[in-house]
Protein backbone atom coordinates (compact mmCIF):
# COMPACT_ATOMS: atom_id res chain seq x y z
CA UNK A 1 0.00 0.00 0.00
CA UNK A 2 1.37 3.58 -0.80
CA UNK A 3 1.46 5.08 3.13
CA UNK A 4 3.33 1.89 4.36
CA UNK A 5 5.66 2.09 1.46
CA UNK A 6 6.02 5.68 2.41
CA UNK A 7 6.78 4.60 6.23
CA UNK A 8 9.27 2.00 5.18
CA UNK A 9 10.98 4.52 2.78
CA UNK A 10 11.33 6.87 5.29
CA UNK A 11 12.74 4.66 7.92
CA UNK A 12 15.66 2.91 5.70
CA UNK A 13 16.63 6.32 4.27
CA UNK A 14 16.37 7.98 7.39
CA UNK A 15 18.35 5.33 8.98
CA UNK A 16 15.84 5.89 11.67
CA UNK A 17 14.82 2.41 14.17
CA UNK A 18 11.57 1.32 15.94
CA UNK A 19 11.73 -0.10 19.23
CA UNK A 20 10.50 -3.77 20.48
CA UNK A 21 6.65 -4.03 21.74
CA UNK A 22 8.47 -5.11 25.05
CA UNK A 23 12.17 -6.07 24.91
CA UNK A 24 12.11 -7.77 28.79
CA UNK A 25 9.14 -8.98 29.73
CA UNK A 26 8.61 -8.99 33.01
CA UNK A 27 6.38 -12.21 35.59
CA UNK A 28 3.24 -9.72 35.65
CA UNK A 29 4.01 -8.64 31.67
CA UNK A 30 4.30 -12.23 30.18
CA UNK A 31 1.06 -14.50 29.54
CA UNK A 32 0.99 -18.24 30.11
CA UNK A 33 3.39 -19.65 27.41
CA UNK A 34 0.82 -21.40 25.30
CA UNK A 35 1.23 -25.53 25.49
CA UNK A 36 1.00 -25.55 21.64
CA UNK A 37 3.86 -22.79 20.94
CA UNK A 38 7.16 -23.76 19.66
CA UNK A 39 10.41 -22.09 19.92
CA UNK A 40 13.13 -21.87 16.64
CA UNK A 41 16.03 -20.11 16.12
CA UNK A 42 16.76 -18.44 12.65
CA UNK A 43 18.11 -20.65 10.46
CA UNK A 44 19.88 -20.02 7.19
CA UNK A 45 18.33 -17.44 4.18
CA UNK A 46 15.33 -18.69 2.13
CA UNK A 47 13.50 -17.41 -0.23
CA UNK A 48 10.29 -17.48 2.01
CA UNK A 49 7.79 -16.71 -1.42
CA UNK A 50 7.01 -18.17 -4.91
CA UNK A 51 6.06 -15.90 -7.52
CA UNK A 52 2.55 -15.43 -7.05
CA UNK A 53 -0.59 -15.62 -4.21
CA UNK A 54 -2.38 -18.60 -3.42
CA UNK A 55 -6.34 -18.64 -4.09
CA UNK A 56 -7.99 -18.49 -0.92
CA UNK A 57 -10.90 -20.40 0.22
CA UNK A 58 -14.25 -18.92 0.11
CA UNK A 59 -15.44 -17.36 3.73
CA UNK A 60 -18.62 -19.44 4.23
CA UNK A 61 -17.99 -22.51 5.61
CA UNK A 62 -14.94 -24.52 7.37
CA UNK A 63 -11.66 -23.23 6.04
CA UNK A 64 -9.37 -25.37 4.10
CA UNK A 65 -5.45 -26.16 4.82
CA UNK A 66 -3.34 -23.42 4.35
CA UNK A 67 -0.70 -22.33 2.43
CA UNK A 68 -1.86 -22.96 -0.87
CA UNK A 69 0.47 -24.62 -3.44
CA UNK A 70 1.96 -21.18 -4.90
CA UNK A 71 1.59 -19.22 -1.34
CA UNK A 72 4.67 -18.68 0.40
CA UNK A 73 6.88 -21.82 2.00
CA UNK A 74 9.50 -22.00 4.47
CA UNK A 75 11.35 -24.69 5.35
CA UNK A 76 12.44 -23.63 8.99
CA UNK A 77 9.23 -22.91 9.79
CA UNK A 78 7.21 -25.53 8.30
CA UNK A 79 9.26 -27.96 10.13
CA UNK A 80 8.60 -26.86 13.67
CA UNK A 81 5.10 -26.68 13.06
CA UNK A 82 4.97 -30.54 11.70
CA UNK A 83 4.84 -31.77 15.29
CA UNK A 84 2.65 -29.12 16.39
CA UNK A 85 0.99 -27.55 13.28
CA UNK A 86 -1.77 -25.00 15.30
CA UNK A 87 1.54 -23.63 17.15
CA UNK A 88 3.12 -20.43 16.01
CA UNK A 89 7.02 -21.01 16.13
CA UNK A 90 7.73 -17.95 18.39
CA UNK A 91 11.61 -17.21 18.29
CA UNK A 92 12.56 -15.81 21.70
CA UNK A 93 10.04 -16.40 24.19
CA UNK A 94 6.06 -15.88 24.48
CA UNK A 95 5.27 -11.96 24.43
CA UNK A 96 3.85 -9.77 26.96
CA UNK A 97 1.90 -8.39 24.50
CA UNK A 98 -0.35 -11.85 24.60
CA UNK A 99 -1.14 -10.44 28.08
CA UNK A 100 -3.14 -7.43 26.88
CA UNK A 101 -5.23 -10.38 24.44
CA UNK A 102 -6.08 -11.87 27.21
CA UNK A 103 -6.57 -9.04 29.61
CA UNK A 104 -9.24 -7.90 26.42
CA UNK A 105 -10.39 -11.54 27.06
CA UNK A 106 -11.05 -11.47 30.39
CA UNK A 107 -13.24 -8.70 30.36
CA UNK A 108 -15.42 -10.36 27.95
CA UNK A 109 -15.60 -12.91 29.97
CA UNK A 110 -16.72 -10.95 33.07
CA UNK A 111 -19.68 -9.83 31.25
CA UNK A 112 -18.55 -6.60 30.99
CA UNK A 113 -19.62 -6.15 26.84
CA UNK A 114 -23.02 -7.26 27.75
CA UNK A 115 -25.09 -4.99 25.91
CA UNK A 116 -28.02 -6.45 27.69
CA UNK A 117 -27.62 -4.61 31.26
CA UNK A 118 -25.55 -1.66 32.23
CA UNK A 119 -22.38 -2.76 34.31
CA UNK A 120 -22.34 -0.92 37.83
CA UNK A 121 -19.69 1.39 38.55
CA UNK A 122 -17.62 -1.44 40.23
CA UNK A 123 -17.32 -3.06 37.21
CA UNK A 124 -15.66 -0.29 35.73
CA UNK A 125 -13.30 -0.27 37.93
CA UNK A 126 -12.20 -3.92 37.93
CA UNK A 127 -11.84 -3.09 34.40
CA UNK A 128 -9.74 -0.27 34.82
CA UNK A 129 -7.05 -2.75 37.15
CA UNK A 130 -7.01 -5.40 33.88
CA UNK A 131 -6.58 -2.12 31.55
CA UNK A 132 -3.85 -0.87 33.67
CA UNK A 133 -2.15 -4.23 34.14
CA UNK A 134 0.09 -3.22 36.87
CA UNK A 135 1.79 -0.95 34.44
CA UNK A 136 2.20 -3.11 31.60
CA UNK A 137 -0.99 -3.53 30.84
CA UNK A 138 -3.19 -2.23 27.46
CA UNK A 139 -2.52 1.82 29.13
CA UNK A 140 1.23 1.19 28.93
CA UNK A 141 0.84 0.66 24.81
CA UNK A 142 -2.43 2.71 23.70
CA UNK A 143 -0.71 5.55 25.46
CA UNK A 144 1.94 5.27 22.54
CA UNK A 145 0.88 3.32 19.68
CA UNK A 146 1.28 4.35 16.10
CA UNK A 147 -0.11 3.23 13.22
CA UNK A 148 2.12 2.49 10.57
CA UNK A 149 -0.13 2.65 7.85
CA UNK A 150 0.52 6.65 8.28
CA UNK A 151 3.32 8.31 7.27
CA UNK A 152 6.46 8.65 9.78
CA UNK A 153 5.75 12.40 11.27
CA UNK A 154 8.96 14.15 10.23
CA UNK A 155 10.48 15.22 13.35
CA UNK A 156 11.16 12.46 15.93
CA UNK A 157 12.88 12.15 19.08
CA UNK A 158 15.98 9.89 19.89
CA UNK A 159 14.25 7.14 21.50
CA UNK A 160 11.86 6.06 18.58
CA UNK A 161 10.49 3.59 20.57
CA UNK A 162 8.17 6.17 22.93
CA UNK A 163 8.02 8.63 19.35
CA UNK A 164 4.32 9.13 20.42
CA UNK A 165 4.51 9.87 23.87
CA UNK A 166 6.07 13.59 22.77
CA UNK A 167 2.36 15.20 22.85
CA UNK A 168 3.96 17.98 20.41
CA UNK A 169 4.71 14.99 17.73
CA UNK A 170 1.35 13.49 18.78
CA UNK A 171 -0.97 16.58 18.28
CA UNK A 172 0.51 16.71 14.88
CA UNK A 173 -0.09 13.36 13.93
CA UNK A 174 -2.66 12.81 16.03
CA UNK A 175 -3.61 9.54 13.34
CA UNK A 176 -0.58 8.45 13.02
CA UNK A 177 -0.28 8.40 17.15
CA UNK A 178 -3.80 7.38 17.38
CA UNK A 179 -3.18 5.30 20.84
CA UNK A 180 -2.13 8.59 22.80
CA UNK A 181 -4.51 10.83 20.69
CA UNK A 182 -7.63 9.00 20.52
CA UNK A 183 -7.97 5.63 21.63
CA UNK A 184 -6.59 6.35 25.26
CA UNK A 185 -8.55 9.34 25.44
CA UNK A 186 -11.71 6.99 24.54
CA UNK A 187 -10.86 4.42 27.08
CA UNK A 188 -10.21 6.45 30.07
CA UNK A 189 -13.38 9.14 29.68
CA UNK A 190 -15.44 6.28 29.94
CA UNK A 191 -13.72 4.42 32.25
CA UNK A 192 -13.84 7.53 34.31
CA UNK A 193 -17.47 8.29 33.81
CA UNK A 194 -18.45 5.04 34.56
CA UNK A 195 -16.39 4.69 37.98
CA UNK A 196 -18.53 7.62 39.17
CA UNK A 197 -22.12 6.16 37.87
CA UNK A 198 -22.23 9.20 35.46
CA UNK A 199 -26.12 9.31 34.81
CA UNK A 200 -25.78 11.34 31.48
CA UNK A 201 -25.78 8.07 29.36
CA UNK A 202 -26.67 4.20 30.17
CA UNK A 203 -23.29 2.88 31.30
CA UNK A 204 -23.44 -0.04 28.44
CA UNK A 205 -22.82 2.97 26.15
CA UNK A 206 -19.66 3.15 27.53
CA UNK A 207 -18.57 -0.46 28.20
CA UNK A 208 -19.09 -0.42 24.19
CA UNK A 209 -16.92 2.56 23.45
CA UNK A 210 -14.40 0.65 25.22
CA UNK A 211 -14.64 -2.55 23.76
CA UNK A 212 -14.44 -0.97 20.53
CA UNK A 213 -11.45 0.87 21.24
CA UNK A 214 -9.20 -1.72 22.78
CA UNK A 215 -10.18 -3.59 19.72
CA UNK A 216 -9.07 -1.46 17.43
CA UNK A 217 -5.58 -1.18 19.53
CA UNK A 218 -5.55 -5.35 19.29
CA UNK A 219 -6.12 -4.73 15.10
CA UNK A 220 -3.65 -1.80 14.30
CA UNK A 221 -0.88 -3.54 17.09
CA UNK A 222 -0.82 -6.67 15.66
CA UNK A 223 -0.20 -4.74 12.39
CA UNK A 224 2.33 -2.26 13.84
CA UNK A 225 4.37 -5.11 15.28
CA UNK A 226 4.92 -6.98 12.41
CA UNK A 227 6.03 -3.90 10.72
CA UNK A 228 8.97 -3.29 13.04
CA UNK A 229 9.96 -6.62 13.64
CA UNK A 230 12.31 -5.81 11.29
CA UNK A 231 13.92 -3.02 13.04
CA UNK A 232 15.90 -2.36 15.86
CA UNK A 233 16.35 1.09 17.94
CA UNK A 234 19.24 3.09 19.49
CA UNK A 235 20.51 0.28 22.33
CA UNK A 236 20.92 -2.40 20.19
CA UNK A 237 17.10 -4.20 21.22
CA UNK A 238 16.47 -6.34 17.72
CA UNK A 239 12.26 -6.38 16.31
CA UNK A 240 12.27 -10.25 16.31
CA UNK A 241 10.17 -9.57 19.77
CA UNK A 242 7.55 -7.59 17.33
CA UNK A 243 7.15 -10.51 15.16
CA UNK A 244 6.16 -13.04 17.88
CA UNK A 245 4.06 -9.66 19.52
CA UNK A 246 2.20 -9.48 16.28
CA UNK A 247 1.21 -12.78 16.69
CA UNK A 248 0.31 -11.97 20.70
CA UNK A 249 -2.10 -9.46 19.82
CA UNK A 250 -4.09 -11.10 17.55
CA UNK A 251 -4.08 -14.74 19.32
CA UNK A 252 -3.58 -13.94 23.18
CA UNK A 253 -1.18 -16.40 22.75
CA UNK A 254 -3.85 -19.48 21.96
CA UNK A 255 -2.95 -21.76 19.03
CA UNK A 256 -4.59 -21.81 16.21
CA UNK A 257 -7.90 -23.97 16.84
CA UNK A 258 -9.00 -20.89 18.94
CA UNK A 259 -7.90 -17.82 19.77
CA UNK A 260 -8.19 -15.21 22.58
CA UNK A 261 -9.93 -11.77 22.24
CA UNK A 262 -9.40 -10.65 18.44
CA UNK A 263 -8.61 -13.80 17.44
CA UNK A 264 -11.37 -15.62 19.01
CA UNK A 265 -14.09 -13.06 17.50
CA UNK A 266 -12.91 -13.68 14.40
CA UNK A 267 -12.67 -17.23 14.73
CA UNK A 268 -15.87 -17.77 15.28
CA UNK A 269 -17.63 -15.73 12.85
CA UNK A 270 -15.82 -16.40 10.28
CA UNK A 271 -12.97 -19.25 10.25
CA UNK A 272 -11.05 -19.39 7.14
CA UNK A 273 -10.58 -15.57 7.44
CA UNK A 274 -8.90 -16.61 11.16
CA UNK A 275 -6.72 -18.87 9.23
CA UNK A 276 -5.76 -16.46 6.53
CA UNK A 277 -4.88 -13.71 9.62
CA UNK A 278 -2.49 -16.72 10.93
CA UNK A 279 -0.98 -17.41 7.73
CA UNK A 280 -0.47 -13.69 7.28
CA UNK A 281 1.16 -14.09 10.84
CA UNK A 282 3.63 -16.85 9.90
CA UNK A 283 4.67 -14.81 6.60
CA UNK A 284 6.16 -12.10 8.73
CA UNK A 285 7.55 -15.13 10.87
CA UNK A 286 8.85 -16.55 7.78
CA UNK A 287 10.52 -13.31 6.42
CA UNK A 288 12.20 -13.40 9.60
CA UNK A 289 14.20 -16.88 8.88
CA UNK A 290 15.34 -15.12 5.83
CA UNK A 291 17.73 -12.86 7.57
CA UNK A 292 21.80 -14.41 7.24
CA UNK A 293 22.48 -12.48 11.08
CA UNK A 294 21.55 -12.74 14.55
CA UNK A 295 17.62 -11.71 14.86
CA UNK A 296 18.73 -9.77 17.29
CA UNK A 297 21.28 -7.65 15.03
CA UNK A 298 19.48 -6.89 12.14
CA UNK A 299 19.65 -4.00 10.71
CA UNK A 300 18.69 -2.12 7.28
CA UNK A 301 21.85 -2.37 6.38
CA UNK A 302 22.14 -5.98 6.06
CA UNK A 303 18.55 -6.14 4.51
CA UNK A 304 18.85 -6.57 0.75
CA UNK A 305 16.05 -5.14 -1.88
CA UNK A 306 14.76 -8.61 -2.74
CA UNK A 307 14.26 -9.05 1.52
CA UNK A 308 12.65 -5.91 1.71
CA UNK A 309 10.26 -7.13 -1.24
CA UNK A 310 9.56 -10.27 0.21
CA UNK A 311 8.54 -8.70 3.51
CA UNK A 312 6.36 -6.11 1.37
CA UNK A 313 4.51 -9.61 0.28
CA UNK A 314 3.91 -10.77 3.64
CA UNK A 315 3.17 -7.57 5.37
CA UNK A 316 0.62 -6.66 2.60
CA UNK A 317 -0.95 -11.15 3.40
CA UNK A 318 -1.04 -9.86 6.82
CA UNK A 319 -3.00 -6.52 6.38
CA UNK A 320 -5.42 -7.89 3.78
CA UNK A 321 -6.36 -11.07 6.14
CA UNK A 322 -6.60 -8.17 9.52
CA UNK A 323 -8.42 -5.72 7.21
CA UNK A 324 -11.28 -8.31 6.66
CA UNK A 325 -10.98 -9.54 10.12
CA UNK A 326 -12.16 -6.01 11.43
CA UNK A 327 -14.80 -6.05 8.61
CA UNK A 328 -16.25 -9.30 9.70
CA UNK A 329 -16.53 -8.10 13.03
CA UNK A 330 -18.59 -5.08 12.35
CA UNK A 331 -20.69 -6.88 10.12
CA UNK A 332 -21.68 -9.14 13.10
CA UNK A 333 -22.33 -5.80 15.12
CA UNK A 334 -24.27 -4.10 11.88
CA UNK A 335 -26.37 -7.63 12.00
CA UNK A 336 -27.47 -6.88 15.64
CA UNK A 337 -28.69 -3.49 14.61
CA UNK A 338 -31.47 -5.82 13.35
CA UNK A 339 -31.33 -8.42 15.98
CA UNK A 340 -31.98 -6.43 19.05
CA UNK A 341 -33.63 -3.31 20.16
CA UNK A 342 -34.07 -0.67 22.69
CA UNK A 343 -30.77 0.11 24.95
CA UNK A 344 -28.90 -2.97 23.69
CA UNK A 345 -29.56 -2.00 19.94
CA UNK A 346 -28.62 1.48 20.82
CA UNK A 347 -25.20 0.03 22.49
CA UNK A 348 -24.27 -2.07 19.70
CA UNK A 349 -24.61 1.43 17.48
CA UNK A 350 -22.28 3.00 19.85
CA UNK A 351 -19.60 0.40 19.38
CA UNK A 352 -19.97 0.82 15.17
CA UNK A 353 -19.98 4.73 15.47
CA UNK A 354 -16.79 4.34 17.91
CA UNK A 355 -15.09 2.51 14.42
CA UNK A 356 -16.83 3.58 11.92
CA UNK A 357 -18.25 7.53 12.68
CA UNK A 358 -16.13 10.61 13.41
CA UNK A 359 -14.97 10.91 16.87
CA UNK A 360 -15.11 13.93 19.25
CA UNK A 361 -12.48 16.26 21.02
CA UNK A 362 -12.40 14.71 24.41
CA UNK A 363 -10.77 17.09 27.70
CA UNK A 364 -9.69 14.94 30.46
CA UNK A 365 -8.77 16.15 33.89
CA UNK A 366 -6.62 14.37 36.07
CA UNK A 367 -6.46 13.94 39.88
CA UNK A 368 -3.92 17.01 39.87
CA UNK A 369 -6.93 19.26 38.11
CA UNK A 370 -5.03 19.36 35.11
CA UNK A 371 -7.49 19.31 32.28
CA UNK A 372 -5.91 17.83 28.57
CA UNK A 373 -8.40 18.52 25.74
CA UNK A 374 -7.65 15.49 22.81
CA UNK A 375 -8.54 16.06 19.53
CA UNK A 376 -11.41 15.52 16.59
CA UNK A 377 -10.89 13.31 13.79
CA UNK A 378 -12.01 11.08 11.08
CA UNK A 379 -13.22 7.61 12.12
CA UNK A 380 -10.97 3.96 13.11
CA UNK A 381 -11.75 3.07 10.23
CA UNK A 382 -11.93 5.80 7.22
CA UNK A 383 -8.50 5.42 6.09
CA UNK A 384 -8.66 1.60 5.65
CA UNK A 385 -12.31 1.89 3.63
CA UNK A 386 -11.17 5.32 1.74
CA UNK A 387 -7.71 3.65 0.58
CA UNK A 388 -10.35 0.96 -1.16
CA UNK A 389 -13.33 3.27 -2.40
CA UNK A 390 -13.35 7.00 -0.83
CA UNK A 391 -17.33 6.99 -2.39
CA UNK A 392 -17.93 3.87 0.49
CA UNK A 393 -16.41 5.77 2.59
CA UNK A 394 -18.50 8.24 3.03
CA UNK A 395 -21.72 6.52 2.33
CA UNK A 396 -20.65 4.63 5.39
CA UNK A 397 -19.69 8.00 7.27
CA UNK A 398 -23.30 9.42 6.74
CA UNK A 399 -25.43 6.40 7.05
CA UNK A 400 -23.72 5.38 10.67
CA UNK A 401 -24.37 8.78 11.96
CA UNK A 402 -28.74 8.84 11.10
CA UNK A 403 -31.04 7.56 13.71
CA UNK A 404 -30.89 3.87 13.97
CA UNK A 405 -34.20 3.28 12.15
CA UNK A 406 -32.76 5.37 9.00
CA UNK A 407 -29.71 3.27 9.15
CA UNK A 408 -29.34 1.21 5.40
CA UNK A 409 -27.70 -1.66 7.47
CA UNK A 410 -28.17 -3.81 4.55
CA UNK A 411 -26.28 -1.30 2.52
CA UNK A 412 -23.16 -1.15 4.51
CA UNK A 413 -22.43 -4.37 4.89
CA UNK A 414 -22.42 -5.10 1.11
CA UNK A 415 -20.01 -2.39 1.03
CA UNK A 416 -18.18 -3.23 3.65
CA UNK A 417 -18.22 -6.92 2.26
CA UNK A 418 -17.02 -6.26 -1.15
CA UNK A 419 -14.35 -3.97 -0.67
CA UNK A 420 -12.73 -6.24 1.74
CA UNK A 421 -13.49 -9.40 0.03
CA UNK A 422 -11.67 -13.15 1.43
CA UNK A 423 -8.37 -12.96 1.42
Amino acid sequence: MKLRSVFLTSVSLGSLALGCENPNPTPTDAAVPPSDAVQSDAGPPVDAFSTTDAARPACEGEATDFPGATDYACPTVRAALTAMPNAFPYVLEPPGASARAVAFEQMRTNGFFDYASDPEPADFTTTQDLYLGGGEGIASRTERRFDPHFPLPSTAPADMLRICQDETIWRANPQFCIGPSTLNPIILQALQQGQLGDTSEPQRFRAARIEAAILWFLHVSAYKEATTCITVFPGGDGGTDDCDSAWGYYTGGADRTTGIGYASLVHELEPATHDAIWEGLLAIRCWREMDPSDPAMVDWSDISTPQLAFFERAHAQEDRALDRGMVVVLMDRLHRLHTTSGMEQAANLEFLRTILGPHEAITLTDTMGMSTTYPAGPSLFDRTLRAVSATDADFVATEIAKPVADIDVDAIIARLDAAFPCP
